[in-house]
């Protein structure tokens, strides 16, 4: 799918740079056994792309798998003069994240999400070419951002269901 999406948008490999958010093969864990993130980034590199690799946990153990890309300490180094960042792990600090604040150190603002975690009418006011890969497209209206009021008050906000909660007995997205 993330093959599909790059050529639809016309965004050719050859001599791009992309940053790759998440390499674990799910969120909370270091673990890269069978990481699809991995073999992405694998693939991106054997066609003659960059990739600029970053990890909240599994940066260590994926270095030793694959020695050949550029692993960064944070999310502001990954995304630093990329052509498109691809979110492949469903981390939270990628839904904390400012994108907005982050956009002007890419090259190019464009962000393929294989997990659907951010609100894509919100990316694309904020400028950026967005497709979201894994559920259907949410429209703005569908969705709200609240602050959150658990865990003493930390303050983070939240992406919350509002019109279709009831319908699935579900009220955050995960």
């Amino acid at each position: 799918k993330a093959w599909r999406t790059l050529g639809r948008i016309g965004l050719g490999l050859e001599g791009k740079v992309f940053a790759l958010l998440g390499l674990a093969f799910k969120s909370q864990t270091d673990d890269v056994r069978c990481s699809p993130a991995l073999s992405l980034a694998l693939q991106l590199v054997d066609r003659r792309a960059s990739v600029q690799a970053y990890d909240p946990k599994a940066t260590a153990r994926a270095r030793a798998v694959a020695p050949g890309l550029d692993y960064c300490n944070n999310l502001e180094e990954a995304l630093t003069g990329v052509d498109c960042a691809i979110i492949a792990t469903e981390w939270q600090q990628f839904v904390e994240t400012g994108w907005r604040e982050l956009r002007p150190l890419m090259d190019a603002p464009v962000v393929i999400d294989l997990r659907n975690l951010l609100v894509p009418d919100r990316m694309r006011a904020w400028g950026f070419v967005y497709e979201a890969l894994g559920r259907p497209a949410l429209q703005l209206s569908e969705w709200e951002l609240v602050e959150r009021t658990d865990n003493g008050g930390s303050g983070k906000a939240s992406i919350v269901e509002t019109s279709r909660a009831s319908d699935r007995g579900t009220s955050a997205l995960p």
